[in-house]
């Protein structure tokens, strides 16, 4: 992993887009798992929102990570 990839550009809209990308397809499977977890916990835990909005947030990170794990086990199973 390269520690400059992750630091903050000049501008921090590019770099929340990109981090935002890695929530539906990242390059890497385990990248998309990571961030769709991260998601999935905060929204469980988010106290800040209703509890419908709270389950379809935890709905929708928990079916984007579910095809990360899809994609990170296909890509065990190739090899």
């Amino acid at each position: 992993m390269n520690p400059a990839a992750d630091a903050l550009p000049d501008d921090p809209l590019d770099w929340l887009f990109e981090r935002l990308q890695d929530v539906v397809w990242a390059d890497d499977p385990r990248r998309q798992i990571a961030a769709n977890m991260l998601l999935f916990i905060i929204a469980l835990v988010s106290s800040t929102v209703t509890l419908g909005a709270t389950l379809v947030l935890a709905f929708v990170f928990l079916s984007f990570g579910s095809i990360g794990v899809a994609r990170f086990v296909w890509h065990l199973v190739r090899g």
